[in-house]
């Protein structure tokens, strides 16, 4: 999950400044999951390459939810069956390029052990 999802920054309009801003914490931020805490760290594309290393070649990476809303927005997909069926051939067409994978909700990335 990288650092930067559009989506989570519009808690900012709603004030909620700590859910909007959560990834940018240096030192993971808490999550809960099923009543379990754990720490969550969001990196950028370029981070999770490098700890790849030599040894792996990316063959693909792929943006998910770039402009798609997030499950967290509700019944957007209920009330905007059009539009959310327009926004899905939108981010089809961009989910494999740069730098929108960058911006979405998480990323993909197929790579192949080389080495």
């Amino acid at each position: 999950m990288p650092p930067i999802c559009p989506w989570e920054m519009l808690y900012a309009l709603k004030g909620n400044f700590k859910l909007a801003f959560r990834r940018f914490k240096r030192n993971g931020t808490p999550s809960y999951l099923e009543g379990v805490r754990f720490t969550t760290w969001y990196y950028k594309l370029e981070d999770v390459i490098k700890m790849l290393g030599d040894d792996y070649e990316v063959l693909n990476v792929r943006g998910l939810g770039i402009i798609v809303p997030p499950p967290f927005l509700g019944n957007f997909v209920q009330k905007h069956r059009a539009l959310f069926k327009k926004l899905i051939s939108i981010e089809d067409s961009i989910a494999t390029k740069a730098p929108y994978y960058s911006w979405a909700d998480h990323f993909m990335i197929t790579a192949m052990k080389i080495k």
